[in-house]
């Protein structure tokens, strides 16, 4: 087999969402590569807290096993001022295993970028991806990913998108396709930080990005379930106690995608909220 280099990774860059793993052991290197296209992911400012933006991101990942670096390209990056960063690509970072996740931890690094001549400092870079397949034999890989650059922005993912449903007591649903959620989890504590963006669950509901901090979770098999009985909500790092949260469940599939359903209570009423949402 030809070796694999990241090069023969990155025309899929640029395609619709895929998820794509292959392998190479020539000249006796342990190699593998992934391709993963189009996570839409948050931009937020360091500098300006609570302001956020979205991007697409598309990754080509090259693991050497033998000597236990990645080299990875990233396209569509975008910092919090609105400029747009060109292809980078990173070579020769350390990684490591845990729990059958890769994971990329590096800091202060620099990308090498052709043709631009303003490099970004990246402060911090975090890669996480377990290689999963679904029953069917596809490649659904979980994947994470956390940046800091310039110490200006944060870019962070991937998000999740579908569509959010309320069932006001009287029965009339309220649909909003246009609330974003992202995922962070804490394997030390099991549990999981939800983050909403845009969420408005009833008609005249301003658009909050909203977080449910802390939210108890179990596995079953590759899935994690969450539930919690009651929850405050934060909005902008603060307790807001406006939206009381209660009956809170969901899973997280790589496979199929994450579902969320709780209660929010309204003026002394409760609202049924029930997500269907895909990554990317």
């Amino acid at each position: 087999m030809k070796k694999l280099t990241i090069l023969s990774l990155v025309a899929a860059l640029t395609s619709t969402v895929t998820f794509t793993s292959c392998n190479s052991d020539d000249n006796n290197n342990a190699l593998t590569g992934q391709t993963i296209s189009n996570m839409t992911s948050v931009v937020e400012s360091l500098d300006n807290p609570g302001s956020v933006s979205f991007c697409d991101l598309s990754f080509a990942l090259v693991y050497d096993y033998d000597n236990n670096t990645s080299d990875v390209q990233i396209l569509g990056m975008k910092l919090a001022d609105g400029s747009q960063l060109p292809l980078m690509t990173f070579k020769g970072l350390s990684w490591r295993t845990k729990d059958y996740w890769k994971l990329t931890e590096a800091y202060s690094v620099m990308p090498t970028v052709e043709g631009f001549g303003n490099i970004p400092m990246f402060e911090t870079f975090d890669i996480a991806i377990k290689d999963l397949y679904s029953s069917q034999g596809g490649y659904t890989p979980g994947f994470f990913y956390d940046f800091e650059i310039n110490g200006s922005t944060r870019v962070y993912g991937p998000v999740y998108k579908g569509s959010t449903i309320t069932t006001a007591p009287g029965g009339a649903t309220f649909t909003n396709d246009d609330i974003k959620y992202v995922v962070t989890l804490h394997s030390s504590t099991s549990t999981a930080d939800i983050q909403l963006f845009g969420a408005s669950f009833i008609d005249g509901m301003p658009k909050l990005n909203l977080a449910f901090d802390a939210v108890p979770y179990t596995m079953n098999g590759d899935r994690y379930v969450f539930s919690v009985a009651s929850l405050t909500p934060s909005f902008g790092g603060t307790p807001f106690p406006r939206f009381p949260i209660t009956d809170l469940k969901g899973t997280l599939d790589f496979a199929t995608g994450f579902d969320l359903e709780f209660t929010c209570g309204y003026n002394g009423e409760p609202y049924k909220v029930v997500a269907d949402t895909d990554r990317g």
